[in-house]
């Protein structure tokens, strides 16, 4: 599936989904929410622009394994009609591995025999851009909308005597639909919430989705633990066909004002 149709289809479905709940906030505010994600890589990734090139996969090709990521995400509401509330996201990617090949593969052109150590790097910076309606605020929160996602993603591979490497850089926009419910615990500071983004079209999708608990001490300052999952399975995706899944456990502090 091309991202020009992925793109052209989502915000299709997305401004419809936002045309049809022009609800608001009723008062000012502003809610932020920062922390850590331990999380797990799998899934394989091939170029499809080359022949002969093979599917890579991101475990048993180029060790990764774990990484811990910062992560930090900023929301306004207020309480004008039609107009939607936004929503800013940021992740960061920079994992580095070295691993000894137990197969030949072939990436960007570049041939790696088995046996050799490589050194791998997968990079990708992830900017979120969301505008959503509340369908309800009081001890149950619910909210819709459109996120366009930008990512720049760099995957780069070489031996470790330099004699073969390889890098390959590519950037675009995946749009979302993004769905958010909160239950408040009557009684207490505490809540589950539920957040997704995500879009199917054809064979290509992606979902990025989190489910956490969470506990405000305090008026303004709590936070959270939760599990993360995000995934994005398309077959070409900027001549790339990737199945990368990444998941695990987060913790954040939030600040609602």
């Amino acid at each position: 599936m091309q991202i020009k149709g992925i793109l052209k289809t989502g915000l299709l479905l997305s401004s419809v989904s936002c045309l049809t709940a022009p609800l608001h906030a009723d008062v000012i505010g502003v809610h932020g929410k920062a922390g850590v994600w331990h999380m797990n890589y799998s899934g394989e990734f091939k170029d499809t622009g080359d022949l002969n090139s093979t599917l890579v996969d991101v475990e048993d090709d180029l060790g990764f394994d774990t990484e811990t990521l910062g992560f930090a995400e900023i929301s306004f509401e207020h309480p004008i009609p039609v107009v939607p509330n936004v929503k800013l996201g940021y992740l960061n990617i920079d994992t580095s591995e070295t691993n000894n090949l137990s197969r030949t593969i072939t990436f960007n052109g570049e041939t790696f025999t088995a046996n050799t150590d490589i050194s791998s790097g997968f990079k990708a910076k992830m900017y979120d851009f969301t505008m959503y309606y509340e369908l309800l605020d009081n001890w149950i929160q619910a909210d819709v909308g459109l996120t366009v996602r930008y990512m720049d993603v760099d995957i780069s591979a070489k031996t470790l005597d330099n004699a073969v490497s390889t890098e390959e850089s590519f950037e675009f926009p995946l749009p979302l639909l993004y769905g958010n419910a909160q239950f408040d615990l009557p009684l207490t500071n505490v809540y589950a919430n539920i957040t997704a983004n995500g879009i199917a079209i054809d064979d290509a999708y992606a979902l990025d989705a989190q489910a956490a608990i969470g506990w405000m001490p305090l008026e303004f300052i709590g936070g959270e633990v939760g599990y993360r999952h995000f995934t994005i399975d398309a077959d070409d995706l900027d001549d790339y066909e990737f199945d990368i899944t990444l998941s695990g456990p987060y913790i954040a502090l939030k600040a609602d004002f």
